[in-house]
């Protein structure tokens, strides 16, 4: 399962952008999109991509399993040939790699017939990721190592995926804290009352004291989204909306009361 060897980054996103060496593999960004109680407290996905890898027949190497090893014809094992190039100057002896060998001096007698030589395949992977919880909306999870395979035992490049959170009318995130709003009737506000009131952890009793004002917010502590580093929840605000009827009569609101 991976993930937790990954990074989490913000909105801005990983390191997509950062330079790559010549023999490391591409990067991979996916984007993969959660419910709102997974983001929450964190879930295990599996996901499926196409990707290069390491030919499974000769392990990356690129050469008929069992085949010789033998010294480049072309440039005699010094992986470097030259070439005469004309310039306004006149002809100019230029040295540079070998493209039979690729610079490396030695060539495999035979190729391997199922890559070609190349050491790389496409191929459906399955992974199983794990996802923190706590995690937001944009944010980016990098996998080290689980991108594009390279040549010849070249570095493979890494995972990004992009987490795109779905909403839920019921709650509202922000940072670590989830809003809510909670109707009440007019006598309810006036007089007081104990309701239930849905959050992320299941239904909480709710104590509405009397003369409570539409608008005022409850906070329950620790009943919010978890941080990543592990270190505690944010808290869930309630905003109390009171229905008040219009058109009463005093007789009518004495009723209502």
């Amino acid at each position: 399962i991976f993930g937790g060897l990954g990074d989490v980054f913000g909105s801005s996103g990983g390191g997509s952008r950062r330079r790559q060496s010549q023999r490391r593999g591409s990067d991979i960004q996916v984007l993969l999109t959660i419910d709102f109680s997974e983001a929450v407290f964190g879930a295990e996905k599996e996901i499926s991509l196409k990707k290069t890898v390491k030919c499974p027949k000769c392990q990356g190497e690129g050469k008929e399993p069992g085949t010789e090893i033998i010294t480049c014809k072309t440039c005699g094992g010094k992986g470097q040939v030259v070439r005469v190039q004309r310039t306004i100057l006149g002809n100019m002896q230029v040295q540079m790699a070998c493209e039979d060998c690729r610079g490396e001096g030695k060539i495999f007698k035979e190729k391997c017939s199922a890559c070609r030589g190349a050491g790389l395949a496409q191929q459906i992977v399955n992974l199983k990721v794990k996802i923190p919880a706590g995690i937001d909306n944009n944010e980016t999870i990098r996998l080290s190592g689980q991108g594009e395979a390279a040549a010849k035992g070249g570095q493979a490049g890494d995972l990004y995926l992009k987490i795109r959170v779905n909403s839920d009318r019921r709650f509202q995130r922000d940072g670590f804290n989830i809003k809510s709003r909670l109707e009440i009737n007019f006598s309810q506000a006036a007089l007081g009352d104990k309701i239930e009131t849905i959050t992320v952890d299941g239904p909480v009793e709710l104590k509405i004291p009397e003369g409570t004002q539409s608008g005022r917010v409850f906070i329950l502590r620790d009943k919010g989204v978890p941080h990543l580093n592990g270190r505690g929840r944010g808290n869930h605000l309630v905003e109390v909306v009171v229905n008040t009827p219009t058109g009463l009569s005093r007789a009518g609101i004495f009723k209502i009361v």
